[in-house]
């Protein structure tokens, strides 16, 4: 494998075992104590927060040691250009609910809720292409053996 390769699927991994329960778990204890999540999900919160815990440790280890997880440029330019489209998005949505009477602001509520719905749904459909090619993958590998 190449070196590229090898440094993608470690951020990847590093992503989903550390990043995303960090991010998770203050998400989760806002929207609780804003009362969005039902009661029964306070069980979730402590599981996350003691994953949270597991991946602060992670993060303190690998900065001891001084090793790097460089994200690859493709993730940082999705992410980018993601944030980029939702914040054109929420602007172009908040501009025209000001105008709401005019044709304008009808159609920069519109481009701008556009925008925001697009930049939520890019991401699973790159999930779901992973998937699609991972799947594939597999299945050519057993016909073959």
């Amino acid at each position: 494998m190449s070196k590229r390769r090898v440094s993608s699927s470690l951020f990847v991994r590093w992503f989903w075992l550390v990043y995303l329960p960090l991010g998770l778990l203050p998400s989760a204890i806002i929207l609780r104590l804003f009362g969005v999540l039902p009661n029964g999900t306070t069980w979730i919160i402590i599981i996350l927060g003691i994953w949270g815990l597991l991946a602060v440790r992670l993060l303190m280890e690998r900065r001891r040691a001084g090793l790097g997880v460089p994200p690859p440029k493709s993730t940082v330019i999705g992410i980018g250009s993601i944030a980029a489209m939702t914040g054109v998005g929420a602007l172009l949505l908040i501009l025209g609910m000001g105008r709401l009477t005019t044709g304008q602001g009808l159609a920069m509520t519109a481009i701008g809720g556009f925008l925001m719905l697009v930049s939520v749904t890019v991401p699973t459909f790159r999930l779901m292409d992973s998937i699609i090619r991972g799947a594939t993958r597999l299945l050519g590998r057993s016909k073959r053996g």
